[in-house]
């Protein structure tokens, strides 16, 4: 038996209450490939927009409001059915 893939994403919050997820966790939430993504890039407005979408597609198909339920859906459903572990980092 072959152990399930897993695909982490580390979250961390910051005093101020903010949300940082590795760019493992943006690709999910935006939709993108991570190679897209760099290091304090300004993220174009499309896709926030795109997020927003993918945020609320996941509700609608599995019940589940917020961030975490829909980084699950999505890496399930784009990962080959991988299980998502999300590490939060104070």
């Amino acid at each position: 038996m072959s152990t399930p893939q897993r695909v982490v994403v580390r979250a961390v919050i910051t005093e101020e209450g903010d949300l940082h997820l590795c760019n493992t966790g943006l690709a999910l939430l935006f939709g993108v490939p991570e190679s897209d993504i760099t290091p304090g890039m300004e993220y174009p407005a499309e896709w926030s927009r795109r997020a927003a979408r993918r945020v609320n597609e996941a509700g609608a198909h599995t019940g589940q409001l917020g961030l975490l339920a829909a980084l699950g859906y999505w890496c399930e459903l784009e990962r080959d059915g991988a299980e998502l572990v999300v590490i939060e980092q104070p």
